[in-house]
């Protein structure tokens, strides 16, 4: 079982994670590339990285969150 400092680190770092992911989605997006690009170069669907899109814009109050 895992203390509570190692639980809180691994969380950290898995938020950090995909913190970053995140970003460099919307990164992409606004240089251009295609949801099919992004999602083939990150491993994950084309789905996914829309529902990430539209999180991040939530996210953002100028941008319609």
């Amino acid at each position: 079982m895992l203390t509570y400092e190692e639980y809180h680190e691994l969380m950290l770092k898995r938020l950090s994670k995909n913190w970053r992911r995140d970003w460099e989605i919307m990164r992409d997006r606004a240089d251009g590339q295609s949801l099919n690009q992004i999602a083939a170069a990150k491993g994950i669907s084309r789905e996914r990285v829309r529902q990430i899109e539209l999180k991040m814009i939530a996210r953002m109050p100028l941008l319609g969150g």
